[in-house]
């Protein structure tokens, strides 16, 4: 029985490569060409082609039509379908008659935008990872460490005691921009006012997606009764926070931020106005700064009783975590936007920071005069910019070793913190620390450092840089709208 039925399969595959010469050549899916061809069985279309009494024997295997077959079968595809775009974003136009003229209008259909709130693990990856793709080939973009967004955006205890959301804009299903809204309660009665804040904005230069981030957490503000949203700010004062509006071509530093000049230009379209800058300051040491500054220090030093101190070791340092944050509260007590820390907070930023600052680059200010108190503090680390950008956002499996290199070889220094008590702006306790640091600088083959971020109206820091040689490089901004 199967020996009858292989030979059956073997003539009915004969009988379809003996297809007689006459038999039309069809045009795709079996349709004649209108090519001469034998005449078509209106009765029994599946008969086309076969003599009359002959059985049939399956479909003839159909040559490739000829490029103007192809090209007749196309065209009857396209008259059946009607009008419609090619592809999707595909220019469309249309032609209007008004019995005297044509007029072709042209356009792109509107791509599909929807926002939603972060709710799964999948979303909050997109989030995280969004501005690696947006920075991807950027040279002054500092890439964090995948690992740090992680625990910033899942064990930050600013998501506990804050009403915190998180939104996702999708471009034809593709994530196109992100942002974040909260409401600080500390800040809101602290100041007497009902505020909200928008943080980590980052998105394509779309302005549709602008709109689209902006208007939800505008909308999710007004349904919680505030009257005003601001920011970029986060959490508290170390958090990164501002617009940058000046110095796009300057490098990122690591206790900055860096964004795209369209960022400001659709802020300001969408009615945000300008609170308040930071700015921003690369200064080069010279011999003759330095020295003047050392006789400055030596001069308050004897009047006053303050005197630089640096610990020992990295045990030294920490056992200061307490003095540092009470020095810092105090400190930074009358600047905007300032939010106190709390135990809670310290705990987290005494683990994500202290622990990792060097002693070598740690000085503090301290009152010999009253039991050597801590007065001061200036927080500085090497220069990882570049490290950050080789390492790509990962410690493995090479990135720990461009982190190491740049800390123990260091070609410039950056600022993170400047604070001094209240009591002492006027005692010249600053002074005496950027003594010291300057010194620690020359020791090591350094003469430049950046400041982070100072507001424009802090003169005391602002200060300390006119004896230096300096140039202001870089500006960042906080913007308002009223709801």
């Amino acid at each position: 029985m199967g020996a009858v039925m292989r030979r059956r399969r073997r003539a009915c595959f004969s009988a379809r490569r003996r297809r007689p010469a006459e038999a039309p050549r069809t045009g795709g899916r079996g349709r004649a060409c209108r090519a001469p061809a034998q005449k078509q069985r209106a009765d029994k279309p599946h008969l086309s082609g076969q003599p009359d009494g002959e059985r049939f024997r399956g479909p003839a295997a159909a040559p490739k039509a000829p490029a103007d077959c192809r090209r007749q079968a196309a065209r009857a595809f396209a008259r059946r379908r009607g009008p419609e775009p090619e592809r999707r974003g595909a220019r469309i136009k249309i032609s209007l008659t008004d019995n005297t003229k044509i007029v072709n209008l042209s356009f792109k259909p509107f791509a599909m935008i929807s926002v939603q709130q972060v709710s799964t693990p999948q979303q909050l990856k997109q989030f995280i990872r969004l501005p690696y793709r947006l920075y991807r080939n950027d040279p002054h973009w500092i890439p964090p460490l995948l690992a740090e967004e992680k625990k910033y955006w899942t064990g930050h205890p600013g998501l506990r005691k804050n009403d915190v959301k998180m939104f996702l804009a999708y471009k034809n299903n593709k994530p196109a921009g992100r942002i974040a809204m909260m409401i600080n309660k500390a800040y809101n009665e602290l100041h007497h006012v009902h505020y909200a804040r928008f943080f980590a904005l980052e998105a394509a230069d779309d302005a549709a997606v602008f709109d689209a981030l902006l208007g939800r957490v505008e909308d999710e503000a007004r349904k919680a009764g505030m009257t005003r949203i601001h920011g970029p700010l986060g959490y508290n004062n170390l958090d990164h926070q501002g617009l940058l509006v000046e110095g796009f071509d300057r490098p990122q530093i690591l206790v900055s931020v860096y964004n795209k000049p369209y960022y400001k230009d659709h802020l300001e379209r969408l009615g945000y106005q300008k609170e308040h800058d930071w700015v921003e300051t690369r200064i080069t040491l010279t011999d003759e700064a330095v020295e003047k500054g050392r006789r400055g220090a030596a001069l308050i030093k004897r009047r006053f009783g303050i005197e630089a101190w640096q610990p020992a070791n990295r045990e030294e340092m920490v056992a200061q975590t307490d003095a540092i944050f009470k020095i810092y509260n105090r400190a930074f007590r009358q600047l905007h936007y300032m939010v106190p820390l709390d135990e809670e907070d310290i705990a987290y930023y005494k683990k994500a920071y202290i622990n990792a600052m060097l002693p070598k680059w740690t000085f503090f200010g301290r009152d010999a005069k009253h039991d050597n108190r801590l007065v001061g503090l200036l927080l500085t680390i090497p220069s990882l910019g570049d490290a950050f950008r080789k390492a790509r956002g990962r410690l493995f499996p090479l990135g720990w070793y461009h982190l190491l290199k740049a800390l123990r070889r260091p070609k410039e220094i950056d600022i993170a913190i400047t604070a001094v008590m209240p009591e002492y702006f006027s005692k010249g306790v600053a002074a005496v620390i950027f003594d010291r640091f300057h010194q620690v600088m020359l020791e090591n083959g350094i003469r430049v450092f950046e400041t982070g971020p100072v507001f424009e109206d802090n003169h005391n820091v602002l200060s300390n840089w006119k004896n230096f040689e300096h140039e202001q490089h870089k500006r960042k901004r906080v913007y308002g709208k009223d709801l």
